[in-house]
C-alpha cells in the first residue's frame, strides 16, 4: 500500500501531510508514491536516519539558518523522470530537456557544498558526484540556472553565429548553425546518457533530503517523538491528536493527552462515558501507527509500537445510501472482512468503535463478546470500544474515568468485570440538556 492511499482514511493522516513543510513538490509526489514500510529493518533504518538529523541539527536549533538555506536550493527541485528516461532510451535531448538536467545538477552541487561546508552529516545518506556533469552543461562556468547551445562547445559554431549577427536573415548561415547544434546536442545527450543511473539516484537522494527534514522539522513543530520498535506490544504515553490539540489551542483550551497500551492475542475493550474520547482514542491510535509505518513523528511523548501488515478498521456511520445497506448491514460487511482477515495469518491491528451499536442489548453483547473471542489470535492487535455489559470474554479491560470533581477525566484506567459505566446522565446534564427530563429519568433508575 502507498502513502496515496491512506489519505482518505477516517484518521487525520492528510492533516500530517498538508503540515508537512516540504521544499518541493516532487518531494511531495515522492512521498506519496512511496509504499508504508512493513518490516522492522525498513521502519528502524528509516528511524535512524530521522533521529539522527533531529537530535543533531533540528532540536537545538542551532542549524536553522543552515537548514533554511537547504530549503530553498531544494525548493527548484523537479520532476524530471520523464527526461531520464529518455537519457536511458538514448533519445537526443533538446535544449529544456538539457536544461532540466542542469537545473538537478546545479541543485545537487549546491546541496553537497552546504552538507560538506556545515558538516552535516547525514546516517547512510550521500549525494552523487556530479560536478563533471555540470561543467558539461556550464562550459562557461557561468553558474547560471540556464541553458543554451553554448559558443564555448564549437569554434566553428562561435564564427558561424558572429557572421550571422551581420547578416542575421541568412538562411544558409542558420542552416549550418542548426547542424552544429543538433551534433553537439546528440554529443551531450550520449555523454550524459553514461550517468543516467547517477542522476536517478541524484533526484531520489535530494528528494529524499528534503522529506527527512520536513519531518524533522514537523517533530519539533507539533511536539512529536521518535518511537521504539516492539514485535508484539504497542504502548503510547502521553498520546494526542494533533489536529485536535491545535484547535483546541486557539479557543484557549488544553488537550488532555492519554497513556494506553496493547498487545497481539489479547484483545483491549475500551468502555467508558459518552464524549469521553474512546473513539478519538481509536483514531490516534489508527493514526500512530500510520504515521509509525510511514516514519514520521509521533504525537506521544513517548511511544513503543508494532509493525502490523494491515490497519483494519470499523468507526462512525457507514450507512451507504446508494448501496441500499443500513448502518448495520454495512458494519457487518465491515467486520465481516476483519474477521476474513484475521484468518489470514498476517499481522493486523483492528480498530473496532461500538460494534452492533444499532440492535438490541442481547444480541449486541452477545455480538461483542463473540467478536472478542474471534479477534483473540496471535496475529491480531484488536481494540473494541462499547456500552454493552461483555462478561467472561478472553480480554483486557480499560475504561475512561469519566466524570472527575465536575469535570471530564479522559485518562484510563484499568478495570475488571463486565459492568461499565453509567454516566449518560452526567454527560447530559454538563451539556446544559434540560434538568425536567434528566431528573425522571435519573428516578425511572432509582426504581428499577
Amino acid at each position: 500500500m502507498k502513502i496515496k492511499h491512506i489519505l482518505s482514511s477516517q484518521l487525520g493522516f492528510r492533516y500530517i501531510l498538508d503540515d508537512l513543510d516540504l521544499a518541493s513538490s516532487f518531494s511531495k509526489q515522492m512521498l506519496y508514491d512511496s509504499s508504508i514500510k512493513l518490516t522492522t529493518k525498513e521502519i528502524s533504518a528509516g528511524y535512524e536516519q530521522l533521529g539522527d538529523f533531529f537530535t543533531k541539527y533540528v532540536s537545538k536549533g542551532s542549524f536553522t539558518h543552515t537548514i533554511k538555506a537547504l530549503h530553498r536550493i531544494l525548493s527548484s527541485l523537479r520532476d524530471i523522470r520523464g527526461t531520464l528516461a529518455k537519457l536511458a532510451q538514448g533519445s537526443v535531448l533538446d535544449d529544456i530537456e538539457l536544461f532540466e538536467i542542469k537545473n538537478l545538477l546545479i541543485t545537487n552541487e549546491e546541496t553537497k557544498t552546504i552538507l560538506e561546508e556545515t558538516l552535516i552529516g547525514i546516517k547512510n545518506f550521500e549525494l552523487e558526484n556530479l560536478a563533471d556533469l555540470l561543467g558539461l552543461l556550464d562550459p562557461e562556468k557561468s553558474g547560471t540556472n540556464s541553458f543554451y547551445i553554448y559558443e564555448a562547445y564549437s569554434i566553428e559554431l562561435a564564427g558561424i553565429r558572429s557572421r550571422l549577427k551581420e547578416n542575421r536573415f541568412s538562411a544558409e548561415l542558420s542552416y549550418q548553425a542548426s547542424l552544429i547544434e543538433n551534433r553537439i546536442r546528440r554529443e551531450l545527450s550520449k555523454k550524459i546518457s553514461l550517468r543516467q543511473e547517477s542522476l536517478c539516484l541524484s533526484l531520489n537522494s535530494l528528494a529524499s533530503l528534503d522529506i527527512i527534514i520536513a519531518k524533522a522539522g514537523q517533530i519539533s513543530r507539533l511536539g512529536l517523538s521518535i518511537p521504539s520498535i516492539s514485535k508484539h506490544k504497542s504502548s503510547y504515553h502521553g498520546l494526542f491528536n494533533p489536529e485536535i490539540k491545535e484547535l483546541l489551542m486557539k479557543e484557549g483550551k488544553i488537550y488532555q493527552k492519554t497513556d494506553i497500551e496493547f498487545e497481539t492475542l489479547t484483545p483491549l475493550l475500551m468502555t467508558g462515558a459518552n464524549m469521553g474520547g474512546k473513539t478519538l482514542t481509536l483514531r490516534n491510535i489508527g493514526l500512530s501507527q500510520y504515521l509509525f509505518q510511514c516514519g514520521f513523528g509521533i504525537p506521544a511523548d513517548s511511544a513503543t509500537i508494532a509493525p502490523v501488515s494491515e490497519v483494519l478498521i470499523s468507526m462512525g456511520d457507514m450507512q451507504n445510501i446508494y448501496r441500499g445497506l443500513s448502518s448495520f448491514a454495512a458494519e457487518m460487511e465491515i467486520l465481516n472482512m476483519i474477521l476474513t482477515a484475521s484468518k489470514s495469518g498476517k499481522k493486523l491491528l483492528a480498530l473496532i468503535d461500538e460494534p452492533a451499536r444499532s440492535t438490541n442489548p442481547s444480541e449486541g453483547t452477545a455480538l461483542v463478546k463473540a467478536l472478542i473471542s474471534t479477534l483473540a489470535k496471535p496475529n491480531v492487535t484488536a481494540i473494541i470500544s462499547t456500552h454493552y455489559n461483555v462478561s467472561d470474554a478472553p480480554c483486557k479491560r480499560i475504561r475512561v474515568t469519566g466524570f472527575d470533581k465536575g469535570k471530564m477525566n479522559y485518562a484510563f484506567v484499568d478495570v475488571d468485570g463486565a459492568s461499565v459505566p453509567h454516566e449518560a446522565i452526567n454527560t447530559a446534564r454538563s451539556l446544559g440538556v434540560d434538568n425536567d427530563w434528566l431528573d425522571l429519568a435519573e428516578k425511572m433508575i432509582e426504581n428499577n
